[in-house]
């Protein structure tokens, strides 16, 4: 009788036994598939890494003092002079950017107004002025961001400009660029690695002056 209960005892724990050892086979092969998967997802976020790393690159952050009160005089005493009395106090804020356009190291400054009276359904108001604040083009329409790539035609970098949510390709006609981008043809465009991007509030917030 013991013999009976001794292999009786034994086969349940041989059962026991290769039950615990599924289990941990089970529970081996779990974590082995959950180490796969996160050496796919960080191959993955690596991946992504490195696509993003190959992206537009992003206009430096213009900080220069004398430039923002040369600028803001500008505003107030000329180009604006008329317009100050039905302007309030949060359409008097401008965004800049010094960036080199024609090659000739000296900086041209984009400018950005800002406000329900710059701004509309169609986009913004911006101006593109030399180093002593002389208008170079007025742009209307225009939403940010801008891009500024490396393509030069007449001795000036092409500009993308998005005008009614759709590119448009902007380029130097010897004199100024074109004002109202809306009415130029809609480009098929990628910003690139080799290109600019100016006034990109989501990825590259820039300083707001008041004037």
């Amino acid at each position: 009788m013991k013999n009976i209960n001794l292999k009786v005892a034994a086969a349940v724990l041989l059962v026991l036994i290769c039950s615990g050892c599924s289990k941990t086979n089970e529970r081996k092969e779990e974590v082995k598939k959950s180490e796969t998967k996160n050496e796919q997802n960080t191959e993955n976020i690596g991946q992504r890494k490195d696509s993003t790393s190959k992206t537009v690159k992003y206009a430096k952050q213009s900080e220069d003092e004398l430039m923002s009160k040369n600028i803001s005089n500008f505003l107030v005493k000329d180009f604006l002079k008329k317009d100050l009395k039905s302007m309030t106090q949060e359409d008097r804020n401008f965004q800049m950017y010094l960036i080199d356009l024609n090659g000739d190291g000296k900086d041209e400054y984009f400018v950005r107004l800002m406000g329900t009276y710059f701004c509309g359904s169609g986009g913004c108001t911006f101006l593109l002025l030399d180093r002593y604040s002389e208008v170079i083009t007025k742009f209307t329409v225009t939403d940010a961001p801008v891009y500024v790539t490396s393509e030069k035609e007449n001795g000036w970098d092409v500009l993308y400009l998005k005008s009614g949510g759709k590119f448009r390709k902007v380029v130097y006609n010897k004199k100024s660029y074109p004002s109202n981008p809306s009415v130029l043809p809609v480009a098929d465009y990628k910003p690139g690695d080799k290109d600019t991007a100016v006034f990109d509030d989501e990825k590259n917030p820039c300083r707001t002056y008041t004037f």
